[in-house]
């Protein structure tokens, strides 16, 4: 009886091994794995960007810590980190991301220089500075440490407000239809500070869109956006307050036709608020004056929408060890994955032209 064995070694996720003649086996072999050794074999800490240096106080100096090498997580390499500060007297440091932002928090009762070589600054997305003890301290990029989560792309703009009128102005006061996207003179959309997409009047421009494309579901799922041809949002405000919900499909056709996932990558979502509130709000008049009058008309344009708080809701989804590997030799080579999506362009005229035709230019792009 003979036997052979083949022995791998590698770094990347999938191991390989090509023999030339090829190996010839009797008929009656079996083929198995006899051992296995994983050192988790991408590290994200080496070599390089594996220090920490410590700043005690009074008289004790200050003390290196190396990190061992190895990939690691946030959980297990805040866990790691606590037990190497616990031998050398530091009782407390935290490490943590914000889903949102992908960036991290480091909170120390000890001063942390990252000004050392060889400092694990650039892996946390921090630069080179002194964290001073008893502060939160953000880091200034993405870190480069999350989990292989991927956002979904479908998520929505959260808004609560408040309307503000002088005490004189005897009118209800209404949100307009579509009159949530109207509160902003510009949104744009970008991926790791790349433009993705940009929509000027956005209110404009969703409103035209929906008139055209939206069925009855679509006009029922955007009552909460302030998407109400019927009823004209009668019941949206209560003691001059409101809240609703834009999803980003119904301003960005990039959110409504790229279905698919994005991996490891940092959004940003840029509001420019209007200068006016006029285009969002209807105004009806109930207790005497006229709404054509010069100064009922002054009294409404100093009507004013607060926003007083603006939340983007992400989905995340987190998968399994199996998928995970799959999305990590996606990510490791670098494909290049097509967006396909369409885009709208919004044209003004200063004047409104006299005629009943009119023809434009239609334009592509890749």
């Amino acid at each position: 009886m003979t036997s052979q064995t083949v022995s791998l070694s590698g770094n990347s996720s999938e191991l390989e091994c090509h023999f030339f003649p090829p190996l010839e086996l009797p008929d009656k072999s079996v083929i198995g794995l006899l051992s296995i050794q994983t050192y988790n074999s991408i590290p994200n800490v080496e070599a390089g960007c594996d220090t920490l240096h410590i700043i005690h106080g009074g008289l004790q100096g200050a003390t290196k810590i190396k990190i061992p090498t190895g990939c690691y997580e946030i959980i297990t390499l805040e866990t790691k980190i606590r037990g190497l500060l616990k031998d050398i007297g530091v009782n407390f440091f935290s490490l943590s991301t914000d889903n949102s932002t992908l960036k991290c928090t480091v909170h120390c009762n000890s001063d942390i220089d990252l000004n050392v070589e060889d400092s694990i600054a650039p892996l946390l997305g921090f630069d080179k500075r002194v964290l001073t003890r008893g502060r939160r301290h953000e880091s200034d990029r993405v870190v480069k440490i999350m989990n292989v989560n991927t956002i979904k792309v479908e998520c929505n703009l959260a808004l609560e407000s408040k309307i503000t009128k002088p005490a004189e102005l005897l009118t209800e006061i209404s949100i307009a239809h579509n009159g949530l996207a109207n509160l902003f003179n510009e949104m744009k959309y970008e991926i790791n500070s790349t433009e993705v997409q940009r929509v000027k009047k956005p209110g404009i421009t969703s409103a035209m869109k929906g008139y055209c494309s939206y069925s009855p579901a679509d006009a029922n799922v955007l009552q909460n956006a302030a998407w109400d041809i019927t009823n004209k949002n009668a019941n949206f405000v209560k003691d001059n307050t409101f809240s609703g919900c834009i999803p980003l499909k119904h301003v960005f056709d990039f959110c409504e036709d790229y279905k698919r996932i994005l991996i490891n990558c940092s959004q940003q979502l840029i509001l420019n608020r209007s200068m006016s509130d006029t285009s969002a709000l209807h105004c009806t008049s109930v207790v005497g004056g006229d709404m054509a009058t010069a100064s009922v008309k002054a009294l409404v344009a100093k009507v004013k929408v607060q926003l007083t708080r603006v939340l983007w809701k992400v989905p995340v989804i987190k998968v399994d060890d199996r998928e995970r590997l799959k999305l990590m030799k996606t990510i490791d080579s670098k494909k290049m994955i097509n967006c396909a999506f369409r885009n709208w362009e919004l044209c003004e005229y200063p004047n409104l032209p006299q005629t009943s035709k009119h023809s434009w230019m239609v334009k592509t792009c890749s």
